[in-house]
């Protein structure tokens, strides 16, 4: 078997193989799985370095990272890791930090799945992984939107992730590169200082096109509404009404997973498809929810224009004697599912549910 690798040394994790049969492996101190990320003008080579807080292995150079390019030496499979170097942390609870890496793609590719690599876990509270058109030039940027694509997110308890063999998350089809942008959520209660982070994802990826593309619908709510303290069961229903569903469809589509999330004080997280204003079925629940064990959970359902889809969300916050806002900090709360389907081609906007 003949196999490629192309090593960066200058770069902190950037050794990685690809094999002419569509094998792929890593070496020296690279960590298999899935990734995102990346700016900066990408050039294929040997490898190269930039400045600034993201690297990526699979020898080409990405501004201020570096990530591989698809069909590396005829591969039409393999591994684009995704990694941030050293960011330092800040004192502060609640920060929200975007990195971005930049993959040349010589054709349109399939990304087939993700692994999460976590470096400092102990800060890492959950990271939001989109494509975007264009780079911003930026690295480690302050930042609280969700730009671009929905891609993946981590949350903890996710591991790895697979799409169906016959899903892919199409990239490069109108461009010859894709744009990775991570959004991470650091919390540091104590203000600790000194402590900086490497973690990140690796991205699979094949050339030979699946029959599905795959895309992500967010039904959630991060802002207006207030959980009272000392109640043990606060109820917060999230429905992407007919209306919105018949807006944003623009035909049936096949949802193949999800994954429920909320913050400290979930208790009970569930998914529900209904029509006609009648609940069809559950189609996910965590029961109890665990903020250190969230997962995608698979399901076989089918979602038309005009069906509604609800998230709903308990919370306890008998530990609690002030009242508990909705938004983006650890210490406030979400209602939010992450919904997986195919063809992506049916749905017009990302996201349903109060803006």
């Amino acid at each position: 078997m003949k196999r490629l690798c192309i090593l960066v040394p200058s770069l902190l994790l950037t050794v990685a193989c690809s094999s002419d049969d569509g094998d792929s492996s890593t070496g020296g101190s690279a960590s298999a799985g899935t990734g995102s990320g990346g700016s900066g003008g990408a050039s294929t080579g040997s490898g190269g370095s930039g400045s600034g807080n993201a690297t990526a292995g699979s020898g080409t150079s990405a501004g201020s990272g570096s990530a591989g390019s698809a069909g590396t030496a005829g591969a039409n499979s393999g591994t684009w890791e995704l990694r941030i170097d050293n960011h330092p942390l800040s004192t502060a609870e609640t920060d929200y930090v975007c990195f971005e890496w930049t993959v040349p793609l010589d054709q349109a590719t399939h990304i087939t799945g993700f692994t999460p690599f976590l470096d400092n876990s102990l800060y890492v509270h959950h990271y939001v992984v989109t494509t975007i058109p264009e780079p911003t030039g930026q690295q480690g940027y302050s930042c609280f939107d969700l730009d671009g694509d929905l891609t993946w997110v981590w949350t903890p308890g996710v591991d790895d992730f697979s799409y169906p063999d016959e899903v892919g998350l199409l990239v490069g089809e109108n461009s010859d590169s894709v744009t990775f942008r991570v959004q991470v959520h650091y919390n540091n209660p104590l203000g600790t200082a000194g402590q900086v982070d490497s973690s990140g994802l690796d991205v699979h990826w094949t050339t030979d096109l699946r029959p599905n593309n795959a895309g992500s619908l967010v039904v959630g709510q991060v802002s207006g509404f207030t959980i009272p303290p000392g109640d043990p069961a606060y109820e917060v229903e999230v429905r992407c009404s007919a209306l919105q569903s018949q807006t944003i469809l623009n035909g049936p589509i096949q949802v193949f997973g999800s994954s429920l999330h909320a913050h400290e004080i979930g208790s009970v997280l569930s998914a529900e498809h209904w029509k006609n204003g009648m609940m069809v079925e559950e189609f996910n629940r965590d029961d109890p929810y665990s903020f250190e064990n969230q997962n995608y959970k698979p399901a076989d359902l089918t979602i038309s224009p005009g069906d509604e889809i609800v998230t709903r969300c308990f919370f306890d916050s008998t530990g609690r004697t002030e009242p508990t806002q909705a938004g983006e900090g650890t210490l406030d709360e979400m209602c939010w599912d992450t919904i997986l389907y195919y063809p992506r081609e049916n749905v017009s906007f990302a996201y349903c549910g109060p803006l």
